[in-house]
């Protein structure tokens, strides 16, 4: 047998050693385990903000909230988990954060940044307060002004989007924020932003079944992803005007058609499909520029430093900023940044192949599975098909002609889980 980690794949399957459920991909590209190791505990004088209502929206069953939003009056807070206060520049635990930068949420497991048993003093609403960098700013016409940043005290109320989504009409707060949110998305759109709404499913494993789930439009997943924008445009206008140096985001303008232009918020999938090969990649510089997928003249991550490495760094800057710590210089940003993306590309084949591989598991226990295909290009007799319900592309050879966005109804016609390939064929 050739040594390859696909056919050693194989053949623990094929000698019942590994069962179909087990997932090689973290321990493949050598991913660090959970671990626990000794925290000092740091404290720094913090505001008091315990009488806002802060209110942290989340999946049902997560554990590591990062962050929390609020409305006193005109001031929109965004309170962020606080991890700089105990994660210091050139530590132990940054270090640590280093070799992972960032958790990987797989169906059969969360693989942590942190040390797990600093990820729950970090966390949102695990405790009666919570510690957090707080973000307060007014809003007007979509202009952020009065920013302001302090390490604050907070009480946090957790909701699953669910709950949110039934409430978020009549909570008074979340009524306001939510039209904010719209209304800086429509600002957005008008600078240029491009969101594809592309299909995303959930992967959950339950007494070793797999079940996969189209994950359906949210209110309040919608409102809280926009918050987030509002955030990393706030911190990285915060840093311009005071000279921070910050690892931000920025992206160059996409070569996209005038029709994908002016009908992006209607794009049928296959024109989705035509749009997502348009986009320029992403860069994190220490320079401050436009995001242009974003519509933003500059913006920085900074709303989940609990499990990204980078958003920890704009969190040291911050904090560092405000309490008159040392602040890294634009080399040290550089050095970390780099070392982000080294990783990171590891991470993220970790992540695709577990999720991949998940799929075929799902589709061997589902043999009779159908499901329809829309066809988002063509080329001579091939086409390239998206599969929503269970977010897959796949291609197919075809002997009749089809036009884009055809539906065509497919089955499986065979299953290679150690490469995880599936072949499809029309029913």
């Amino acid at each position: 047998m050739q040594n390859t980690p696909e056919i050693a794949h194989r053949l623990l399957l094929k000698t019942s050693y590994w069962d179909v459920i087990k997932n090689p991909y973290p321990r493949r590209h050598k991913i660090p385990l959970d671990e626990e190791i000794t925290i000092k505990s740091d404290e720094m004088s913090r505001e008091d903000l315990t009488h806002l209502q802060s209110i942290a929206i989340d999946n049902s069953g997560s554990s590591d909230a990062d962050d929390a939003i609020s409305l006193d009056n005109n001031i929109v807070w965004i309170h962020i988990a606080d991890v700089a206060s105990k994660v210091h520049y050139d530590s132990e635990l940054e270090s640590f954060a280093q070799q992972r930068i960032s958790n990987l949420y797989l169906p059969d497991q969360v693989i942590h940044m942190l040390p797990t048993n600093l990820t729950p003093l970090c966390s949102l609403g695990e405790s009666e307060t919570s510690q957090a960098v707080s973000i307060g700013f007014e809003m007007v016409e979509n202009q952020i002004t009065n920013i302001q940043v302090i390490p604050s005290n907070i009480k946090v109320e957790k909701m699953t989007y669910k709950e949110a989504d039934r409430v978020i009409n009549e909570h008074k707060a979340l009524s306001k924020l939510n039209s904010l949110a719209k209304s800086h998305k429509v600002f957005r759109n008008n600078n240029g932003a491009i969101k594809l709404n592309l299909p995303t499913v959930d992967i959950k494993i339950n007494q070793n079944k797999v079940s996969i789930d189209l994950q359906q439009r949210s209110e309040s997943r919608e409102l809280i992803a926009e918050m987030m924008v509002i955030a990393g445009r706030a911190v990285a206008q915060f840093a311009v005007e005071n000279d921070i140096v910050m690892p931000f985001v920025t992206q160059d303008e996409g070569s996209f058609s005038e029709h994908i232009i002016k009908n992006k918020e209607n794009l049928t999938p296959s024109e989705a499909y035509q749009a997502m090969r348009c986009f320029k990649r992403s860069k994190i510089t220490p320079r401050a520029s436009t995001h242009a997928g974003l519509g933003l003249e500059s913006y920085v991550r900074i709303t989940s430093p609990i499990r990204r490495y980078l958003d920890l760094v704009a969190q040291q800057q911050l904090l560092g900023f405000v309490t008159n710590i040392e602040t890294l210089d634009e080399t040290m940003v550089k050095q970390r940044i780099k070392i982000a993306n080294s990783t990171a590309s590891i991470i993220n084949k970790a992540t695709k192949q577990s999720m991949e591989h998940y799929k075929c598991v799902y589709l061997n226990q589902n043999k009779k599975w159908k499901g329809k295909g829309i066809v988002v290009d063509l080329h001579e007799n091939k086409a390239i098909l998206l599969i929503p319900e269970i977010a897959m592309m796949t291609q197919l050879k075809l002997k009749s002609k089809y036009e884009l966005d055809s539906e065509i109804e497919l089955k499986v016609a065979s299953i290679e889980l150690e490469n995880r390939l599936v072949d499809f064929k029309p029913v």
